[in-house]
């Protein structure tokens, strides 16, 4: 997902050694117009990472629409585990049925 706006101008080094990738990274590539990988990303990149979007943030952030802008702001190592965790369980309950709150109890008919 490249993101636009206002190119970032730091001491971003130009180019990187080629290092490991996952999804979330925000790369910086020398336009200045950040980057966020997604699952379909690289393996390896050679642009400076600046940050991660959180597991729980990735869907959220795939069904943007076009131009539809997005904040982003700092968390914990912990509140993005626990963000991770709810996702998770959220997933468990629509794709097993024994595991929702809605079980009538009881019978495994």
């Amino acid at each position: 997902v490249r993101l636009l706006g206002a190119a970032l101008d730091g001491d971003l080094p130009e180019r990187m050694q080629s290092q490991g990738t996952l999804p979330g990274y925000v790369q910086v590539p020398p336009s200045g117009q950040p980057i966020v990988l997604g699952v379909d990303g690289p393996t390896s990149g050679g642009y400076p990472v600046i940050a991660c979007v959180i597991e729980a943030d990735l869907p959220v952030l795939a069904q943007c629409a076009l131009r539809e802008q997005v904040r982003f702001q700092w968390v914990s190592r912990e509140s993005a585990l626990l963000a991770r965790n709810a996702l998770h369980k959220r997933i468990r309950q629509i794709t097993d049925p024994r595991s929702s709150e809605f079980e009538s109890g009881g019978s495994d008919a």
